[in-house]
């Protein structure tokens, strides 16, 4: 935790370089804590913020680290807290943003991010993306987001369901390929449903 603040201080260094590797460096640091404890919860999400700033960074490089790193943190953010629960929406809100961003790298990074953190809408959005990679990965994402669904826990069972509420709202999507992609991620979850007995 003592590396935080000089790494967050990097973050505004004025080399492209220092900045892209305090991003790294954080979001290493921000996945390593004690999420346990409330001091690394509270940490945590004091390097999320942090991160989160740099996705507005004057080098796309940076914002590309940044996003990568937020996908590590954002994946471990403590959501049975309301520190935690904040901070994840934040760095979802964020990533979502990313999507965005006129730099394709920085798009894929978001899009790797977001696919790390489970965000089912920005994944079904960045399904429309020019970029083909970006597409394919959010598919791959979202398809796995739908497979981990098969557990047989209750938290499974609200994420299923929250997947699935999602993917209703997006066949109203003006984008074929929305649909299209939410179409197929609800029949994994049927298929997994029945399998389950659930339905």
């Amino acid at each position: 935790a003592e590396l935080v603040r000089p790494l967050t201080t990097s973050l505004k260094d004025q080399y492209n370089g220092v900045r892209s590797n305090a991003a790294i460096a954080l979001g290493k640091l921000g996945a390593a804590l004690d999420h346990s404890t409330e001091d690394g919860r509270r940490t945590a999400a004091e390097v999320a913020r942090a991160l989160v700033t740099s996705l507005k960074d004057q080098d796309g490089g940076v914002r590309h680290d940044a996003a990568i790193a937020l996908g590590k943190l954002g994946s471990v953010l403590d959501h049975g807290t309301e520190e935690g629960r904040q901070a994840a929406a934040e760095v979802t809100r964020a990533l979502a943003t990313s999507l965005k961003d006129r730099d394709v790298e920085v798009r894929r990074a978001a899009t790797e991010a977001l696919g790390e953190c489970g965000a089912v809408p920005e994944l079904l959005e960045a399904t429309k993306d020019s970029d083909e990679y970006v597409r394919n990965r959010a598919a791959e994402a979202l398809k796995s987001i739908a497979e981990s669904c098969n557990n047989i826990t209750e938290e499974s069972r609200n994420k299923a369901a929250q997947m699935a509420r999602a993917l209703v709202a997006s066949l109203q999507n003006s984008d074929g390929k929305v649909r299209t992609a939410a179409t197929t991620l609800l029949q994994t979850l049927i298929c997994d449903a029945a399998e389950r007995g659930d339905l």
